[in-house]
């Protein structure tokens, strides 16, 4: 079995007993918590009989993350609040982090190292945290790595298929519908296109136009609205890349990913360590890849 993930920060573990004892102080009213790895705390806040399969499935992703895609884990805990009704969820998001729990199924905050998921939907939200937990993994793996590429990453397991004890992607997603209706209109198709994510900045990614800026766009609802509409688009873009990727045989998604974080230094956008793997610039893929993603894959469950 894969041993877990190592500490990025020093040679010496995290003590299990004092990040279990630190997750009571930081939430006192936990009912349930339970440390997976060596720093992923899994916290209820109420009572449910499926939080015993949420701990499980955090600890057979992280079993296949630690064996197959990446060198480094937190260093310090990461908190996995689960919340059983979206009315709990949207509570927490609003008040925490000013956000309408509707905007997200789930999110990782930095600051305080929190991955909050609404799994209203029981077993079906569970791969939400498979998603979410990628990016304190490459906080510390891939500090380098654009937002682009760490929601590339990420959005692939958000639905999941398991290969032995292998976690894979499906075809399938709630962003296949947006990225095969874009690439069959006329007009949207030649914004289809992920060669434009290599050196990307994270606010143009997220849809912001550099022309405009952050605050100008925040300012305006019809730019705001705009905004959120190309960055839905982006992700959706993103995450069939990665998929893309790892879809092929052999699938070259993590030699990409260790290629690009090690050397990041001399190739900060990716683009030689894209050409190097796949044997091939982006931009001379791109056909190849959106006749790909035009295919239908796998039903979801």
């Amino acid at each position: 079995m894969p041993t877990p993930l190592p500490d990025a920060a020093s040679p010496s573990p995290l003590d299990p007993a004092s990040i279990l004892r630190r997750a009571r102080e930081v939430y006192p009213t936990a009912k349930h918590v339970a440390l997976e790895g060596t720093a992923f705390l899994v916290v209820a806040f109420d009572d449910s009989p499926l939080f015993d399969g949420a701990v499980r499935f955090v600890h057979r992703v992280l079993a296949s993350y630690s064996g197959r895609r990446f060198a480094k884990g937190p260093s310090a805990p990461v908190y996995v609040l689960l919340f059983w009704t979206f009315d709990a969820f949207d509570r927490w998001s609003r008040e925490h982090y000013g956000v309408p729990g509707a905007d997200n199924l789930g999110s990782y905050r930095r600051d305080s190292r929190e991955i909050a998921v609404d799994v209203s939907a029981g077993e079906r939200a569970f791969p939400t945290m498979a998603h979410e937990m990628v990016h304190p993994i490459v906080e510390e793996d891939f500090p380098g790595a654009p937002t682009w590429f760490d929601e590339c990453v990420a959005t692939v397991f958000e639905s999941p298929r398991w290969v032995g004890d292998d976690l894979r992607g499906a075809k399938w997603s709630r962003r296949y519908a947006l990225i095969t209706r874009a690439l069959a209109s006329p007009t949207g198709a030649p914004s289809v296109r992920f060669d434009g994510f290599f050196g990307m900045s994270d606010p143009e990614f997220r849809g912001i136009d550099p022309a405009v800026g952050v605050d100008a766009t925040m300012g305006d609802p019809k730019l705001r609205a705009a905004a959120k509409a190309r960055g839905l688009l982006h992700y959706s873009i993103a995450r069939y890349a990665c998929l893309w990727l790892d879809d092929q045989d052999p699938p070259k998604l993590t030699p990409f990913y260790q290629a690009w974080r090690d050397g990041f230094a001399s190739d900060p956008t990716g683009r030689a360590a894209f050409e190097r793997v796949v044997g091939a610039p982006p931009e001379a893929v791109q056909a190849r890849w959106a006749e790909w993603v035009k295919k239908p894959g796998e039903s979801p469950p």
